[in-house]
Order: structure tokens, then C-alpha cells, then sequence
């Protein structure tokens, strides 16, 4: 059977104190440094987080900013359109005014030019008729 004598006794002491040592020296400072690893990844991934949620807060902020800026430009684009659509339109009626009144006075011009051509022909058409009497029966002059 067991046989209880003093080697047992000392092996039991030694395996006592070795495991008290070892608890001491190795184990309690080998957890601790685990748990603080542990701990400061688990605060490192808690940071991580609060920063991809504010990264995406200010990529949400920052589509926000670019879509008002789109739509600003997009309407001062529009404005801008319109205001020259419009001031075309005016140009074009200023020179179809000007052109309808350079065209009045080139048809004023010719319709004068055309009277006084008629009374000039008016005026000859006696010394025709007598020319062209005096070239169709022959001796009158």
C-alpha cells in the first residue's frame, strides 16, 4: 500500500512551495500582463470604433457639402444660362430692330431715288416721243 514516509512529506513541501513560486513569480505577472493586453486591445478596438463612426460621420457630412455644392452649382449654372438665353434674345432684337431700320432706310433711299429717276424720265419723255418721231417719219423734226 501507500507508504507514507518522510521523502513523500518533502515532495509534497517542494511541489507546495514550487507551486506557490511558480504561482508568484510566473503565473500571477504572465495573467496580468495578459489581462492588461487584453484590456488595451479591447480599449484599442473600442477607439477604433468611436473613429469609424466618426470617420462616417464626416464622410456623411462631407457627401452633405458636396451635394449642396452640386445643387448650387447647378443652379447658378441654370441662372447663368438663363440670364444669357436672355440676353440673346435681347441682342437678337436689337439687331433685328437696327437691321428692319437700315432696310426702312435703303427702301426710303431707293423709293426717293426711284421719284426722282420717274420725273427726270418725266421730263424727257417729250424729247423721246420726239426723237422717236422724227426717227419713225422721216422729215419732221
Amino acid at each position: 500500500m501507500v507508504d507514507i514516509n518522510i521523502t513523500l512529506i518533502f515532495q509534497t513541501i517542494n511541489f507546495l512551495a514550487l507551486y506557490w513560486l511558480m504561482d508568484t513569480v510566473l503565473f500571477k505577472p504572465l495573467l496580468r500582463v495578459m489581462d492588461e493586453r487584453k484590456a488595451k486591445f479591447t480599449s484599442l478596438a473600442e477607439g477604433f470604433a468611436e473613429e469609424k463612426e466618426e470617420i462616417q460621420g464626416l464622410d456623411n457630412q462631407h457627401k452633405q457639402k458636396l451635394y449642396e455644392i452640386h445643387s448650387e452649382a447647378s443652379s447658378i449654372r441654370r441662372g447663368a444660362r438663363d440670364e444669357a438665353s436672355e440676353e440673346s434674345q435681347q441682342l437678337l432684337a436689337k439687331a433685328k430692330k437696327e437691321a428692319d431700320k437700315i432696310f426702312a432706310g435703303k427702301v426710303e433711299t431707293l423709293d426717293k431715288d426711284l421719284n426722282t429717276l420717274e420725273s427726270e424720265l418725266e421730263g424727257q419723255v417729250g424729247e423721246i416721243e420726239e426723237y422717236l418721231v422724227s426717227k419713225i417719219v422721216p422729215g419732221k423734226s
